[in-house]
């Protein structure tokens, strides 16, 4: 190998391997059974469950993601709000059907 071959070979980055998070994705029934418990739940602490878990799944927020929301990130308007993830990125998730009616309530 030429010396030239060995610098273009030796400057390519490393590829980092990434490994699967924990836990597993709920199916669309287990969300469904979630929303239902909250809707039955007539105390404004099933609104607000039912919120966020359709929040969550909406947009695939984390728990911590969650955790640093205030009702200033939400816009009723345009039904859509400020994510601060990590690296204190911020990102806009839009709410739809039914997540939005669940903010609402």
């Amino acid at each position: 190998m030429s010396t030239k071959d060995y610098h273009k070979a030796a400057s390519v980055k490393n590829v980092k391997n990434d490994v699967l998070p924990t836990g597993r994705e709920l199916s669309k029934g287990e969300i469904a059974a979630l929303i239902e418990v909250c809707q039955s739940d007539r105390s404004t602490a099933g609104s607000r469950d039912a919120a966020l878990i359709a929040l969550m799944y909406i947009g695939g927020l984390r728990r911590s993601e969650v955790a640093g929301l205030d009702l200033e990130d939400y816009t009723p308007d345009t039904a859509q709000f400020v994510v601060r993830g990590k690296g204190n990125k911020e990102r806009t998730v839009y709410l739809v059907n039914g997540a939005t009616l669940a903010m609402t309530d």
